[in-house]
């Protein structure tokens, strides 16, 4: 007899994910970080399709169920809802400026690195797919896993590959070296980093370190062909990935670095050679994509509020408007416009528009430095909102 999700978590929160799913991974060590009970569920349980699907309107991972009953379908909106009531270890440092550059780098380790996750999953080798398809038997029980009936794995692992495409990995040599190349410096720059910090900001975990567990441990921490060279060519890198799974505490191997956020006037190289590779890499793809969502917006009342921002209007996980050229290592990539990367540009412009004139002077010096110098005045037209599941014109 199947077990009801209220008799295996009890009074805890319910987390709908799965070990390969990149967006589980963001909210996860979250609430490890935060110290909050939970407990994960595969989609496989029948409580998953019969009850939380039809509600929230389409297959998503993660899920967050709180003790109330209140379901959650997006990882960012999760830690939003979360952030308020657990107040210690805060994922965001007071100061403005820092504040910035931690949107900025979740944005990248969610958005920005989905061609690098997505690549080196399904594109590296046979063994990699076959691995990887494997790990989808999350959505089948296990009497039908175990007696052979895997059409449901196959099937989802079929609509994975199909992002490939979408993301602009095509049959091009030019980008198969771009994202290899990316790839290659994203290792470099953050083994550099953790070789003498425990996190991306300093010596605590911020909203920045859960953005880049989505791709660093999900896809590229996890995936038989990724993992291996991360172990062995970036293993600061791979130890910090470890340190994000456990509860808080002193990193034995950076123990020297106080528990606290840099200072803003005193941003170590490291943090700058990461940030000069994000400016390279993703704010090109920002700009094409709130270009693109700007353009569809078009007039201030062309639009009335609680639109769908998709083309088609349809309620979806990843909404799409149009397609994009981003370049990249040099190359230029047709890809679609996902909304994704607007929508988290947005929180990094709320941060800004907070800002007293000293911390802007003082963020704009940092992208200035690193070769995104007009950034922060970018800007979208109309504000999105989450309604019903989805992102809508406020």
């Amino acid at each position: 007899m199947t077990q009801s999700i209220k008799e295996i978590a009890g009074d805890k929160y319910v987390l709908w994910g799965a070990n390969w799913s990149l967006y589980t991974a963001v909210l996860r060590p979250y609430l490890i970080k935060k110290g909050i009970e939970y407990v994960e569920i595969n989609p496989n349980h029948p409580e998953y399709s019969a009850r939380v699907v039809p509600h929230v309107g389409y297959i998503t991972h993660p899920i967050l169920e709180t003790p109330e009953g209140e379901i959650i379908a997006d990882s960012t909106i999760a830690i939003d809802v979360l952030e308020p009531r657990f107040t210690d270890l805060p994922m965001l440092p007071e100061d403005k400026s820092l504040a910035a550059l931690a949107r900025l780098i979740q944005a990248y380790g969610m958005e920005g690195l989905q061609k690098q996750a997505m690549y080196w999953r399904w594109n590296a080798t046979f063994e990699s797919r076959l691995w990887a398809r494997s790990e989808f038997r999350s959505q089948h029980t296990r009497a039908e896993w175990l007696a052979g009936k895997r059409e449901k794995a196959d099937a989802f692992a079929e609509a994975m590959r199909g992002y490939l495409p979408i993301l602009g990995i095509s049959l091009s040599h030019d980008v198969d070296v771009a994202i290899e190349t990316s790839t290659v410096k994203l290792y470099d720059v953050l083994n550099a980093h953790f070789l003498e910090y425990p996190y991306l900001l300093g010596g605590v975990p911020s909203l920045a370190d859960y953005g880049m567990m989505g791709t660093l441990y999900a896809h590229l921490g996890r995936d038989i062909v990724s993992a291996p060279r991360i172990k062995s060519t970036a293993p600061a890198l791979y130890r910090w990935i470890e340190t994000m799974g456990r509860k808080p505490t002193v990193d034995p191997e950076t123990w020297h670095v106080p528990q606290e956020y840099f200072a803003i006037d005193a941003l170590p190289e490291t943090l700058i050679a990461i940030l000069k590779l994000i400016a390279d890499d993703y704010v090109p793809e920002i700009k094409a994509t709130v270009d693109c969502y700007n353009q569809w917006v078009g007039e201030p009342d062309a639009r009335p509020a609680g639109t769908i921002i998709d083309v088609e209007g349809k309620k979806r996980c990843h909404q799409v408007l149009g397609e994009i050229v981003q370049v990249q290592q040099g190359v230029s990539i047709k890809r679609v416009c996902l909304i994704d990367s607007a929508e988290k540009h947005q929180r990094f412009q709320d941060v800004v528009e907070q800002m007293r004139d000293k911390e802007k002077s003082t963020l704009n010096g940092i992208l200035q430095k690193v070769g995104a110098g007009d950034f922060a005045s970018l800007r979208l037209k109309r504000i999105m909102k989450r309604e019903d599941y989805t992102w809508v014109l406020a």
